[in-house]
């Protein structure tokens, strides 16, 4: 795609390198519950290589990666901000996918392992100082906090023994499946992360040159041969040996997770075709994101545009530049 040329220095260059810096630095000052803020930061690796030339991309996300550095050194904040520095390689992974004309499907592929090698790097390197694996430690947390909420409930000694037994043996299953599905887990909010760095980005670029990399989000289409991934964790998941099933169960939940993906594309694809509102797509798609049904649903449809092709709809030529919704 052709990159917008950029005068060295400016007040726009500054601001650039800023962001960077703001995107390294808000997660480990404000806590988790900016976590989302580590997004910003390979959509804006992404966006600078592809907007301007590479040369001048690098730079930006070198000095906006140092000044953020510098000010977290400074500030006793240096252990988050160095994880949110393994969310920059997910952006160089992008914009290198842009170069070689790589289909969305191989792209968020692509994406989604070298961040999820990112992760797993900064974490063994995190388990190596600290003599514990953040992995160990966070399962023991989650089972500790398991603990915790059903000796509350005991305190009270207002609960019949037929709910509590119930809530035991809930807690029970909990502490018994997440350890077990909890790599799946990780995986798909690794997928995610990538998903919507892709389609942000996308968008971004669209708007700021007319030509995105990509069609528009609701023309991605997943590869056919992707279902043998649902048909392999169901086959798995059948299997009466413990291993089997939890290795099953795990691809079919990444497999689901991904499907989804496809279905709010063909959600997405159907809400244009039929004309249906701005202000009602965005209500829909929020009631069917947050209600666990929907998800089901989701993934349900994405499974079935494989073999049915419900959007019946050739990719345009050219990259749709209309927004998402």
């Amino acid at each position: 795609m052709k990159q917008v040329e950029e005068q060295p220095y400016g007040p726009m260059i500054i601001a650039k390198i800023v962001l960077i810096s703001f995107a390294i630095l808000v997660p480990a000052i404000l806590g988790p519950a900016f976590s989302w803020v580590h997004v910003l930061l390979p959509l804006l690796v992404f966006y600078y290589l592809c907007h301007s030339d590479v040369e001048s991309g690098r730079r930006h996300v070198l000095y906006g990666t140092a000044l953020g550095l510098i000010v977290a050194v400074f500030s006793g904040i240096i252990g988050p901000a160095l994880f949110s520095l393994t969310m920059i390689p997910a952006g160089f992974t992008l914009a290198s996918a842009v170069a070689r004309e790589e289909s969305p499907a191989l792209a968020g592929l692509r994406t989604t392992l070298v961040l999820g090698a990112s992760w797993f790097v900064f974490a063994a390197i995190i388990g190596m100082a600290n003599g514990n694996h953040p992995y160990t430690l966070y399962l023991a947390s989650l089972d500790q906090g398991f603990d915790e909420i059903l000796d509350q409930y005991k305190s009270t000694g207002n609960m019949p023994q037929e709910t509590l037994y119930l809530l035991e043996q809930t807690f029970a299953q909990f502490k018994y499946w997440l350890p077990r599905l909890m790599p799946s887990l990780l995986a798909s909010i690794t997928l995610f992360v990538a998903w919507l760095v892709m389609i942000l980005g996308n968008q971004l670029l669209s708007r700021g040159s007319g030509v995105g990399p990509w069609p528009n989000y609701k023309y991605w289409q997943l590869p056919d041969r992707l279902v043998w991934l649902v048909i392999s964790g169901a086959l798995l998941a059948l299997i009466p040996i413990e291993s089997f099933r939890t290795t099953g169960l795990n691809i079919l939940v990444v497999a689901s997770v991904i499907y989804c993906f496809q279905g709010l594309a063909v959600v997405l694809f159907l809400f244009q075709k039929w004309k249906v509102p701005v202000m009602m797509r965005m209500v829909l798609i929020t009631i069917i994101v947050l209600q666990s049904l929907g998800t089901v649903v989701l993934a349900g449809v994405g499974l079935a545009d494989v073999w049915l092709d419900l959007r019946k709809m050739q990719p345009p030529k050219q990259p749709d530049t209309k927004d998402i919704t």
